[in-house]
């Protein structure tokens, strides 16, 4: 179980740079819906520092602490973060935490190449690459099923 000693409600916010990522599993991350456009994500962010093509062939654009990628019709599918940690609902839970708490919540957590992923969060992180976090859409889960399998 988990103690106040290890998450935090919400309304405590980290005193540092970095945020913490407000998921609603497959719907939206920090109030930006998956399948928003590239265009509607700017509107909301305001100009990215960087609006590419992927190796992949999907669009890019990059922030500061943030990567949002777009599927080939240019809807919103991923966003990886550089956050300090994941808010679900009114619980807040610390990077250094969330892979146990992911395997802990979701019985269905698996693991790919290093990445920890979550179906029931829509959620994967690499623990070896602290404060980097992938919220994830329906469409993407399959995707990261597949890794490794080809």
């Amino acid at each position: 179980l988990w103690s106040s000693n290890d998450v935090t409600q919400l309304g405590s916010r980290p005193k540092t740079k970095l945020g913490v990522m407000k998921l609603l599993p497959f719907t939206a991350v920090d109030g930006l819906a998956f399948g928003a456009t590239a265009e509607a994500v700017a509107d909301f962010l305001g100009p990215p520092s960087s609006n590419k093509l992927s190796r992949k062939g999907e669009r890019e654009l990059s922030y500061a602490n943030a990567r949002y990628r777009f599927d080939g019709k240019g809807h919103l599918t991923e966003v990886t973060a550089d956050t300090l940690a994941v808010q679900f609902g009114s619980v807040s839970v610390p990077f250094k935490l969330l892979a146990a708490y992911l395997k802990e919540q979701d019985l269905s957590t698996f693991e790919k190449v290093g990445f920890v992923v979550s179906p029931m969060y829509g959620l994967a992180l690499d623990p070896a690459f602290p404060s980097w976090v992938t919220a994830f859409s329906t469409e993407r889960l399959a995707l990261w099923r597949a890794i490794g399998t080809q």
